[in-house]
């Protein structure tokens, strides 16, 4: 067993020009030599099993304090805050809110927001198609999905501007370099969004009081009971808070991802158009091949020895999600992209473990919907312009795509 300060890692620059143009590459040359890597946040594990390991033990937590200032009121204010998060919690308290939320959540129980799904993301095309061109960001993601939690959470959709400034503001937290001045704006957001969550929260439980539950996602679990156990108002407010936020950017920038590979792959784009049949396989391809969160922090919690390196209490380690699904000895030519790929294993775009992603049949409901949409709407989808990408730190994707198509559909 080696100290993993001792071992002689490879470094991969995350804040770089390069890894943000590529950082497939540069996963891939350090995975060559070592199953870690070292970056300027800490290590990062780089394979399938390595990744696997990592968000299912349960020394590590999740590094809530990391890019945020090293103190002050905002700070502490945050992460007390951050503590009751879903992501935050562990044992028994995690186990409970699991259990009582995890039924409103199946791929049955979101199926029936599938005709609000269609309707959200064919009004979004409508205008786009008659052009023949869009930056598809501004157009189309940027509004879909939060359009979309809107129904699911029961909010009035004109609502949805407001949610997403406050998305993109709490998001800015995982970019790793919050100064006093942005910490004290994520603070603010977040205490305006949880006031608007609350309220929220308190005319729905007297909606059902009076024997109106309501048909959403909300009502559901305002409803929730098990053996007397209820979701308390901190508790409904929590949870609306982390689908709202964790169901939001990943997704609009997914399926801004999924089609700039389409632009970028004309080929695979047209044998999508050509059977439909394809959809489910290339939503889960394009969350293999090119997933939009590439990983997630862990912090050990005591010292952990894993594969015969030892991780010391407080060394902050990345289950790299993006790495382990081009792991080359999981998936046969794991670089090329391929919708119709049978695959061996299932990737960990959604993590994996007790914090699995709790809206992942969500996600997929959403991103099935619009890949169908996509392909009967947009023939001859190409790129018009440059496409300009964020930094995968966070959360990726095309921050400007300017694509065109045949008009008309």
């Amino acid at each position: 067993m080696a100290l993993v300060s001792e071992l002689d890692l490879p470094f991969i620059e995350i804040f770089g020009d390069a890894f943000t143009a590529d950082p497939h590459q540069a996963f891939a040359e350090a995975r060559r030599h070592h199953w870690l890597a070292r970056s300027e946040v800490g290590y990062h594990a780089l394979t399938y099993a390595s990744t696997q390991a990592l968000l299912r033990d349960k020394r590590f937590r999740f590094g809530a304090e990391l890019g945020l200032p090293p103190e002050g009121q905002a700070r502490e204010a945050l992460l007390a805050r951050s503590r009751r998060n879903l992501l935050n919690l562990a044992g028994a308290d995690h186990t409970r809110l699991r259990r009582l939320v995890s039924k409103a959540f199946t791929p049955r129980a979101v199926e029936r927001f599938r005709p609000h799904v269609r309707r959200v993301i064919d009004g979004l095309l409508d205008p786009v198609c008659q052009r023949g061109h869009c930056e598809f960001v501004h157009d189309v993601t940027e509004p879909y999905p939060i359009m979309v939690i809107c129904e699911v959470l029961g909010t009035p959709t004109e609502d949805w501007k407001r949610f997403s400034v406050w998305v993109e503001i709490l998001f800015s937290r995982l970019g790793l370099s919050l100064d006093d001045e942005s910490t004290a704006l994520v603070l603010r957001t977040q205490t305006e969004l949880d006031a608007y969550l609350a309220d929220l929260v308190e005319r729905r439980r007297a909606q059902a009081e009076r024997g109106d539950p309501g048909d959403d996602l909300l009502g559901a679990l305002v409803a929730v009971e098990e053996d007397g156990d209820r979701l308390a108002t901190a508790d409904l407010v929590t949870l609306m808070d982390n689908i709202l936020s964790a169901g939001t950017d990943t997704t609009r920038n997914q399926l801004a991802t999924a089609v700039a590979l389409f632009a970028r792959h004309p080929e695979q784009f047209e044998r999508l158009r050509q059977d439909r049949s394809l959809v489910e396989g290339a939503v889960e391809e394009v969350l293999r091949f090119a997933p939009v969160v590439a990983g997630t922090l862990r912090v050990a919690t005591e010292e952990v020895e894993m594969d015969g390196v030892v991780f010391p209490e407080g060394t902050v380690v990345t289950p790299t999600m993006a790495a382990a699904n081009r792991d080359p000895d999981v998936y046969a030519d794991p670089d090329r992209f391929d919708i119709t790929r049978p695959s061996p294993e299932p990737h960990q775009a959604f993590g994996g473990g007790p914090h699995f992603c709790l809206g992942a049949s969500l996600a997929r409901l959403e991103l099935f919907e619009a890949f169908d949409a996509v392909a009967s709407r947009l023939p001859g989808l190409r790129a018009d312009g440059e496409v300009r990408w964020k930094s995968p730190v966070g959360i990726g994707g095309p921050e400007v795509l300017p694509i065109a198509f045949t008009p008309g559909h």
